[in-house]
């Protein structure tokens, strides 16, 4: 009498296993009703009636679970029959084998028994124990039509490998399995394996190879076990039939190009908790050709690679659980469709380039803990049109957000210290530019070709600010500089060989500004030399707590002057509060046309 297993459950994206006799049966439970149940029999999907499954076949079964198209769980039905089956019971028919001959690496008793099926068909049972050496099994066997006649594999628990090529073009080969102490499947090892359907890597196996089942363009169905840890290059390329792929949480190595070419692969789930290494984009360096509509990540996942999922071209929205501390350089370059994204609450560093030249990209949700924006993180997001940052953040480095064209409004949180080289250059766009009071650094063409700004506030913790840091910034009218650090000659200007930080796009480099309002900060104590220079003011009022400024060689002279407003052509009148002479530098008489008025504050 056939055994019925109750209280089977499965949960969404989970991977049941259990062991069956032919006839046995497994009831199983979910609680969406929603989820239609198939089986996979001989190559072809049929549907579960009352969500109950009898073995009726020997090998691997798999049966899955479908909600909208997508499959939602998984479940895996091995046969007790070989399982754990000792050397005796496992070559129970021997009247069949028809050839044995050994397959041993360095002496190791590991055999390769052939048997032939009632059709004419083969079969081969590894035997023995140790590791299997390299080589093709059929350049070892008298049959010269091993390859294309074996359509069974089944390796003993006493091996602990799969050599190099030893499978390789082994063209009707439909069923593997593999015994529970093999760890390596070898460099192509089943390359070319154009029959296989269903394959399932488990129990201890944690590296597969280079190549090793390498356009083996039947595979429909892929279970990667736990166990995994290392998927090299080319590993699974051209297996072309995948449709849904589950990357399990204990790799930590996946090669370039290891999933290439799976042309009907649509949904990948990544659930890798540490890849620290990863080498190229795991999907193929190129995917113009690939169908993956959806990537979702797991919610242990720590570290999302570099290179892990760029040109995937299809994707429209990316959600990044709150486990993910760090998405790596250009993990997601040139997704062009991806129009959201959601960030979570875990990331704390986003790298180089990561998102770049995402250019659908509209709409970001940032981590609350969100420290770091490296270089290029988002350039050329060019849909972008408004930024949410979060108080957490830090630095926003060189580019970070390099011709968004799109963004609105730039408001700086201030936990911000350091704004990198041409972190927001050609954001053409802005209308208002609004900088945290924590700021240290403005590196050059920070805020190159911010056309659109009429007023700017440089806070008081500015330390130093780059060369063409606003070049093009032809619109700002009213200055408010309250920075009481920042000593360097040149804020707003430059006779080096790099250009002038506030230098207007204008061809009259003599009326490179239109700054006509500054206002003095209440704690600003000096004004060093050249810090206004070329600005369009008529008239300006330093305050009583400004202790010195630059006057040498007067104000509206040749370049080489050091003062303050050197080349501030339009400026008529100085209006200082204090007392005449007390301010350090300044002029003791009206020169060059300009009045120097004294108003101390009563």
């Amino acid at each position: 009498m056939a055994t019925t297993f109750s209280g089977i459950y499965v949960k969404e994206n989970e991977i049941a296993k259990i062991n069956m006799k032919k006839g046995d049966k497994v009831a199983i439970n979910n609680d969406d009703k929603e989820i239609v149940w198939k089986i996979i029999s001989n190559g072809t999907e049929q549907t579960i009636e009352n969500n109950v499954i009898e073995k009726s076949e020997n090998g691997t079964t798999i049966a899955k679970g479908y909600k909208d198209g997508e499959v939602v769980g998984t479940i895996i039905i091995e046969d007790e029959e070989v399982l754990g089956k000792d050397d005796t019971e496992i070559d129970s028919d021997t009247e069949n084998k028809i050839a044995e001959f050994n397959i041993g690496k360095n002496g190791d008793d590991v055999k390769a028994n052939i048997l032939r099926n009632e059709d004419g068909t083969y079969k081969i049972i590894i035997k023995g124990s140790g590791e299997m050496a390299d080589g093709a099994i059929a350049e070892k066997s008298t049959l010269s039509d091993l390859k294309e006649k074996t359509k069974e594999l089944v390796i003993d628990n006493g091996i602990t490998n799969v050599g190099e090529n030893a499978f390789k073009s082994f063209n009707s080969l439909q069923n593997v399995t593999f015994g529970k102490n093999i760890t390596t499947i070898g460099e192509s090892a089943f390359e070319e394996c154009t029959s296989l359907q269903n394959v399932v890597i488990d129990n201890n196996i944690s590296v597969i190879e280079a190549k090793a089942f390498y356009n083996c363009s039947s595979i429909k169905d892929l279970y990667l076990g736990q166990s995994i840890q290392k998927i090299n290059e080319k590993a699974f390329n051209g297996c072309g039939a995948i449709t849904n792929l589950v990357i399990p949480e204990n790799v930590n190595y996946i090669g370039i190009n290891a999933f290439d070419n799976c042309s009907k692969l649509e949904t990948a789930v990544y659930n890798a908790r540490n890849c620290a290494k990863y080498d190229g984009s795991f999907l193929g360096g190129n995917m113009l050709d690939q169908n993956v509509k959806k990537i979702k990540l797991g919610e242990n996942v720590e570290v999302i690679p570099e290179n892990m999922f760029k040109y995937l071209d299809y994707i429209k929205e990316i959600k990044i659980p709150n486990s993910v501390k760090t998405i790596g350089s250009e993990a997601f370059y040139y997704c062009i469709r991806i129009e959201s994204l959601d960030l979570g609450d875990g990331v704390e560093k986003i790298c180089d380039n990561a998102f770049g030249s995402c250019s659908n990209l509209k709409k970001i949700k940032f981590s609350k803990n969100l420290k770091n924006i490296e270089g290029l993180a988002f350039a050329w997001c060019s849909s972008i049109t408004e930024l949410n940052l979060n108080d957490s953040l830090e630095e926003i480095d060189t580019w970070a957000f390099m011709y968004c064209q799109n963004i609105k409004n730039i408001k700086i949180p201030n936990s911000v210290k350091l704004i990198g080289d041409g972190a927001f250059e050609g954001c053409t766009s802005v209308n208002t530019l609004e900088l945290g009071n924590s700021i240290e650094t403005i590196g050059e063409k920070a805020f190159y070709g911010l056309k659109n700004i009429e007023e700017l506030t440089l806070p008081e913790s500015l330390k130093s600010i780059g060369e063409w840091a606003f070049y093009g910034c032809d619109n700002i009218k009213t200055l408010y500089y309250n920075s009481i650090h920042c000593s360097t000659e040149y804020i707003f200007d430059s006779k080096g060989t790099c250009g002038y930080p506030f230098q207007s796009s204008n061809s009259d480099a003599s009326q490179a500004y239109n700054i006509d309002n500054i206002i003095i900060g209440p704690k600003v104590e000096f004004l060093d030399s050249d810090m206004f220079r070329k600005c369009k003011i008529q008239t300006i009022t330093i305050p009583s707590n400004v202790q010195y400024i630059a006057y040498e060689g007067g104000t509206n002279q040749s370049s080489d002057s050091d003062g303050t407003f050197t080349n501030c052509s339009f400026l008529k009148e100085i209006i200082v509060k204090k007392p005449e002479n007390s301010l350090v530098g300044a002029p003791w008489s009206n020169v060059d046309g300009i009045t120097v008025k004294w108003e101390p504050e009563e």
